[in-house]
């Protein structure tokens, strides 16, 4: 099962905000585990995370929103749940 990584760097305008996000997908098949980074630009935080890709490959793209409150940041994706 091969690893495709997709990296992205979060910069937020202002604090308190939230940003919507869409991640290309179309070449991760069902075989493939889908690994998402995302950097804060600002606040030099990772968070990495990984899925199925069976959960992936129908898709073309993903969306999450980032939720930046100042001093920390969450993701909430819409269709798909991270596997762990």
């Amino acid at each position: 099962m091969p690893e495709i990584t997709k990296s992205l760097k979060i910069t937020p305008l202002q604090v308190p905000s939230i940003a919507s996000y869409t991640m290309d997908v179309k070449e991760v098949t069902e075989y493939d585990t889908l690994i998402v980074k995302l950097e804060h630009e600002k606040k030099k935080k990772r968070m990495n995370m990984q899925f199925k890709a069976k959960d992936i490959a129908p898709l073309n793209s993903i969306r999450f929103d980032v939720y930046d409150f100042g001093t920390e940041f969450e993701i909430q994706f819409f269709g798909i749940k991270e596997h762990s």
